[in-house]
């Protein structure tokens, strides 16, 4: 047979045929071939699977040689052996994002249906290096009455992962019965890939594991079923009563303490969820949280999940929750929880209108995190059915302070609404206004505590708006207190001082300005703009709740950072809808205030989306709208200089004293063309080390510095991200050194691979470092460029900036991108041809650029982004 190295021997009409593998081709004298035995072809090679011989017991049961019982029950389909639909062909290299090869070595799909399926002894394998297939197991869903069985036995495999590149996979095993102690995986590649995605519906139980971690973002594990109850390791075995009650799934603790170390775990029940005492009275949540290849979780625990107003959650009294650096949220019709631990900085929320603290003393021990509580449903009142105790703590009532809030001393500002015993907490601000909690609340009874050490505490209302200038000191703080940045001399941030900063722009540059502030709440987005002139602008939208908005981001930056060349277009659905969600909004007051240069200032999980390629159905964002991504407005130099008089410093390396690292050969001529429309000089190769880099900064007084190498950013440890100089990495504390000798920098371009790219830990990658060590702005990349378009870009972006016509730096490179989006830039016959500049182009290498093409999927120019002061 043709490229299997395998020889078929058959015959014209009949059924069966002998193959022979290559490692059975004879080796010895007489010449003689070495196939398999017909029982061996037929059940297996191993010990168990040479079934010679098939007998009937006095149950009626057919059993093979080595007592493996055939089921017989109709429906029935047994798997023991090996199903391979996987698509492997490479061991050791990455594929090209955009490679066609790529899009077709994306894993096959098994789809498995029967009244009852066993997988027992099992490996089904779905992986492709260029992305994860689908296993689908039965097809029940909840409520649903049909009585079928899935069992995968412990010594059972499933995998839908991503080898190479591209996203995991998807596994979705539902049933009426499940029972599952194997193992499941669904991983994302490390080149930018997403974990993929695990279902799994219906009574039973599960104790297996599972895993769809991701360097770039983890994936989702949902369980869903009736009721759900987590048991200790010590009670898993549950009796055959409790097996046969198809309404309840009982999971493992060790399971599902697993599960949050490398995926969105949610786990929702249309009745009831109860957590037991568990073996060490604790269930840790994302405990892992020191792993560098997966950012942290968010863990949902979803009662009452059809909203019928039946459903609790209830964890047991004895038992406390420990979460690790990850976003719990608690819902459901009645919550009953035990003692919330947060030592590594998590979040939790409490979402009912009906809570009550069990466990007496410190319910809350809130070491370095933050507790939301808020009401299910807005509308209704929101009962509490303990005193609250709050030492020298104030409290906020504000249903819109975002999960990154900031505190100092125990405090928070703005306290309002407070009510004790079995009250309601109502919304009463014009009457409690500024009254902090013990002056509401005795402290003589024995009742719960709930102490902060240094996070905070949040009892949430209705209709409170935060101020712009909270959030801003909110997220200035978070990140300060990441790189350990001292802000205590920084001038305070007023809504007054933000507008006077946008005025003064306005005025400078002739732009209009403004500031969005993006906040993602669990069941809403709330969006904040703020302009030079007029009141700030408030908009709720309900439908984008946290999830909602989770699955388009997903969509749209994979769609765009890994385009599909059988469907390039795939992202504009999601986009479009972003669009709808995060612009649409605040639209009609954008358009009569006449701005154009958009600031975002977004949740963590936000800052990696590609704003440029939002579609509002007709064009892209940034053909109407210059932008750039700020951290807060604290923490940008809002100032304005015109930059036509700086020197350019240009560096970079083509080939790295380390012989392993892989070479550049574009990157000489990309510093070339910099200098055909800029006055400075270039440094590559050997002389691109940090002794000159420094220098010849200090030397030149040069005050744009341009980086064309490899960069690698580290989310889970930034201060170890770096820069590849030719014979050194440029650590993050050296490029703060950097910053600070000579004269400031004004622009830092990092022409290099992931340089915007960050996580929960580390936000907007070594370009948002390079923003806090004091740059005022940062042109960098969020995923692998291409280095074509790269070329093209940089050659339109200084070209663009060095026109008498632009003002700011973010107009530079819209008008770079939107040349891109229009064919302007394309490679035609071996040269980058510019129909703006009308000349011959610029020869390229052939072997790198001997193909002709255009630059307009956004794959190749929205990567790039103004991070820190757009003008």
């Amino acid at each position: 047979m043709p490229d299997q190295s395998v020889v078929r021997i058959s015959q014209d009409g009949h059924l069966l045929s002998l193959e022979v593998s290559e490692d059975r081709f004879p080796n010895s004298p007489d010449g003689q071939i070495d196939p398999l035995s017909l029982p061996k072809m037929l059940t297996g090679e191993d010990t168990r699977g040479n079934a010679t011989r098939v007998t009937m017991n006095q149950n009626g049961q057919f059993i093979l040689t080595g007592d493996k019982t055939v089921a017989t029950t109709p429906g029935s389909v047994v798997i023991s052996g090996n199903i391979d639909a996987s698509n492997t062909q490479h061991t050791n290299r990455s594929l090209p994002p955009l490679s066609q090869e790529n899009t077709n070595l994306v894993g096959g799909n098994v789809e498995i249906l029967g009244e009852q399926i066993d997988l027992n002894q099992a490996n089904i394998n779905v992986s492709g290096d260029g992305g994860g297939g689908t296993v689908s197991l039965g097809n029940y869903t909840v409520n649903q009455e049909h009585n079928n069985h899935i069992q995968v036995s412990s010594d059972s495999i499933i995998s839908a992962n991503a080898n190479f590149t591209g996203n995991g996979g998807n596994v979705a095993i539902a049933a009426e019965q499940v029972d599952i102690s194997g193992h499941i995986s669904a991983r994302g590649s490390g080149n930018l890939g997403e974990g993929g995605s695990v279902q799994i519906s219906g009574g039973g139980s599960f104790s297996g594991t599972v895993d769809v971690s991701a360097e770039n973002n983890v994936g989702d594990i949902r369980i869903e079923s009736e009721n759900i109850t987590v048991n200790p390791e010590t009670n898993f075995q549950v009796s055959d009563g409790e097996k046969n009650q198809s309404s309840n799934l009982n999971i493992s603790e060790n399971s599902l303490e697993q599960m949050t170390n490398n995926a969105d775990v949610t786990l929702a029940a249309t009745n009831d969820i109860t957590i037991n005492n568990l073996s060490d009275n604790q269930l840790n949540l994302n405990a892992d949280n020191n792993r560098l290849d997966t950012p942290p979780s968010q863990v949902k625990f979803v009662a009452d999940s059809d909203h019928n107003r039946s459903g609790s959650f209830t964890i047991d009294n004895r038992t406390s929750i420990v979460n690790n650096s990850s976003s719990v949220i608690i819902s459901g019709e009645n919550l009953t929880v035990g003692k919330i631990t947060n030592p590594g900085g998590g979040t939790i929320g409490l979402m009912s209108n009906q809570i009550t603290f069990s466990s007496g003393s410190n319910s809350i021990d809130n070491l370095d995190g933050q507790v939301n509580i808020q009401p299910r449903y807005p509308t209704e009142n929101m009962v509490i059915n303990e005193n609250i105790n709050v030492v020298d703590q104030n409290i906020n009532s504000s249903v819109e302070e975002p999960v990154d809030s900031y505190h100092k001393n125990g405090e928070l500002e703005d306290s309002y609404l407070v009510r004790s015993s079995t009250k309601k907490l109502e919304n009463n601000e014009s009457k409690k206004e500024n009254n902090s909690l013990r002056n509401n609340i005795t402290s003589e009874q024995k009742v719960p505590t709930m102490s902060t050490q240094s996070g905070n505490l949040i009892l949430a209302s209705l209709n409170r708006k935060i101020s712009p200038d909270k959030i801003d000191k909110i997220r200035s703080h978070a990140f300060a207190n990441e790189l350990k940045i001292n802000l205590d001399n920084s001038p305070a941030i007023t809504e007054n001082s933000i507008r006077e900063s946008l005025t003064a722009v306005a005025n400078q540059t002739g732009k209009k300005p403004a500031v969005i502030y993006v906040i993602s709440q669990p069941e809403y987005l709330e969006l904040i703009l703020v302009t030079s002139e007029g009141s700030p602008v408030f908009k709720r939208i309900e439908i984008a709740n946290n999830d909602e908005l989770r699955q388009q981001m997903r969509s749209f930056i994979g769609g765009v950072s890994h385009p599909s060349p059988s469907n390039p277009n795939k992202y504009l659905s999601a986009s479009q809808k972003l669009y709808k969600l995060l612009i649409s909004p605040l639209e009609p007051e954008l358009e009569k205030r006449e701005i154009d240069t958009l600031m975002f200032s977004l949740d963590p999980a936000m800052r990696s989306i590609p704003f440029a390629a939002l579609h509002d159905g007709e064009k892209f964002l940034i053909e109407k709208y210059s932008m750039g991504l700020i951290p807060s407005i604290n923490m940008t130099d809002t100032s304005y200089k015109n930059i036509k008089d700086l020197s350019v410093l240009a560096m970079g390396a083509s080939d790295f004293q380390d012989p392993n690292i892989v070479s550049l050969p574009a990157v000489p001529l990309e510093l070339k063309m910099i200098r055909q429309n800029w006055r400075g000089k270039i440094f590559f190769d050997e002389s691109f080390t940090f002794e000159n880099l420094q220098k010849q900064r200090i030397k030149q007084g040069a005050r744009i510095v341009h980086l064309a190498t490899h960069g690698s950013f580290q989310p889970s440890a930034p201060n170890e991200s770096f820069i590849q100089l030719w014979n050194e990495q440029l650590k993050f504390e050296q490029l703060r050194k950097l910053a600070k000798n000579g004269e400031p920098i004004e622009l830092l371009v990092l022409s290099a691979c992931e340089t915007a790219f960050g996580n929960l830990d580390a936000e907007l990658g070594f370009a948002g470092l390079a923003v806090q060590a004091g740059v005022k702005s940062v042109l960098a990349s969020l995923w692998q460029v291409d280095d074509g378009g790269t070329l093209g870009l940089m050659r339109e972006f200084y070209r663009q900036l060095s026109s008498q016509d632009t003002t700011v730096k973010a107009e530079a490179l819209r008008q770079a991108q939107i040349a891109m989006i229009n064919g302007d830039l394309r490679l035609e016959a071996g040269r980058l041809r510019s129909s703006r500049v009308g000349d011959d182009g610029v020869k390229l290498p052939d072997a790198e650029f001997a193909e002709n093409m255009t630059f307009s999927h956004p794959y190749y120019w929205a990567s790039f982004m103004m991070i820190g002061t757009p003008w």
